[in-house]
């Protein structure tokens, strides 16, 4: 349940280092380790994948760094519009 829930509120940060993280670790899996199996490639692909992106957003929220998966101008224009089409 809060698992999931954290998974999928972490949509983003996912989306956007799941190439990174899943091809880097079956590059080292091949270039570095040696193994070639399909199957050992999918598994650690998918869970680093999915994996370093979770710890690298707790990092991020842990020391508080802003705007990193998150456009800084999307809330000026979000604050911009309100504050002058409202009139």
């Amino acid at each position: 349940g809060r698992y999931l829930i954290y998974i999928g509120s972490s949509s983003m940060a996912i989306y956007l280092m799941h190439i990174l993280a899943g091809s880097g670790a079956r590059v080292i899996l091949d270039k570095v380790l040696g193994i070639d199996s399909v199957v050992i490639h999918l598994i650690v692909g998918c869970l680093f994948g999915l994996g370093l992106p979770l710890i690298c957003l707790y990092l991020l929220n842990r020391l508080k760094v802003k705007y990193v998966l998150s456009a800084p101008m999307s809330l000026l224009l979000s604050n911009f519009s309100r504050k002058f089409m409202s009139k």
